[in-house]
């Protein structure tokens, strides 16, 4: 069972990662950021991975990463302000009603 009630879908991905790259742009800090690469590690080997490669049976997250350069090992703050405009808030019920299956006899 799960123990959460809510989540947050953000439904202008785009947009969102738009705002947080200007912000980071703004600040002068160096980045680098794509979509995760999901690699199958039977084939592969695990020296050449990056932050950005994940195994396979992890594609289903399709992942987007932002890896910020940290030179003075200090925190980070990135600001966008409210997420309203990118987002909604919603109930776990919401999430998972359309994968529920009835069990038929």
């Amino acid at each position: 069972m799960l123990e959460w009630k809510f989540g947050v879908v953000i439904e202008k991905p785009y947009d969102f990662l738009r705002s947080i790259i200007t912000e980071i742009k703004n600040q002068k800090i160096k980045y680098e950021a794509r979509a995760v690469s999901y690699i199958d590690l039977s084939n592969n080997r695990i020296d050449h991975l990056t932050p950005f490669d994940k195994k396979s049976e992890h594609q289903h997250q399709n992942e987007f990463r932002i890896i910020l350069e940290n030179t003075d090992n200090l925190t980070k703050s990135i600001e966008i302000g409210s997420i309203k405009m990118y987002a909604k808030l919603v109930t776990t019920e919401s999430i998972l009603k359309p994968w529920r299956f009835e069990q038929s006899i």
